[in-house]
């Protein structure tokens, strides 16, 4: 079904159909706004199933040519996307917001994101991060003599 949804005053759902654009009217079944986007995250979040809502039929025929013609190459094959994105680490994502320690290890030269949770992993405390040696760097994979240089003199 295409059309625009909004909640009503009550909470219901409305829909504006594409036959009839001026004119709001609720949906049949009753159900409310809320109850609708729950079902739709639902399908999303537990389903892996991807949701598009569109407004027309024609909307609605270009999301599919769109999703076709997507379809008709592997993913390798799209490279634009290779560009800037890359695929999180076994596939997931971590929904945790990430320690302090790993925020303040981020923002130093030659760290980055990845690094970042080595040494988070390394070190108990900010203080110790930035009291270590260039040598207690070191010894962190990933990290060689010239970074871990950078990131004392950078700490210091």
């Amino acid at each position: 079904m295409e059309g625009t949804i909004r909640p009503w005053d009550d909470g219901r759902l409305e829909i504006i159909p594409d036959s009839d654009p001026l004119r709001w009217v609720p949906v049949i079944p009753e159900t409310s706004y809320y109850r609708f986007n729950q079902y739709l995250d639902q399908l999303s979040v537990y389903c892996g199933i991807l949701v598009k809502r569109s407004d027309t039929v024609k909307e609605t025929a270009e999301q599919v040519m769109s999703l076709y013609r997507m379809l008709q190459c592997s993913p390798e094959e799209h490279k634009s996307l290779n560009q800037i994105y890359v695929a999180p680490p076994q596939g997931r994502v971590t929904l945790v917001r990430p320690s302090l320690l790993r925020r303040v290890a981020y923002e130093l030269p030659g760290i980055g994101w990845e690094r970042s949770g080595e040494v988070a992993r390394h070190f108990g405390s900010v203080r110790e991060m930035c009291t270590a040696p260039v040598e207690e760097w070191e010894s962190i994979e990933g990290i060689g003599r010239k970074t871990a240089q950078g990131v004392v003199d950078a700490l210091g």
